[in-house]
């Protein structure tokens, strides 16, 4: 995880809160995370969207 982070410009406990769904990274560092993972991990990945009832 430490290397990961490395490679995203973000300290290992913003990888670990990220990982557990505690945070929503930022655009910037999704994209970072983008690239690092070649588009294997896609911005959708990290973000839950409420289905809800819609009305």
């Amino acid at each position: 995880m430490l290397e990961f982070a490395a490679r995203i410009d973000v300290n290992v406990s913003t990888v670990s809160r990220i990982c557990r769904g505690v945070v929503v990274p930022s655009r910037s560092t999704m994209q970072r995370i983008f690239d690092a993972t070649d588009g294997k991990v896609q911005p959708s990945d990290l973000v839950q969207f409420d289905q809800g009832n819609r009305t």
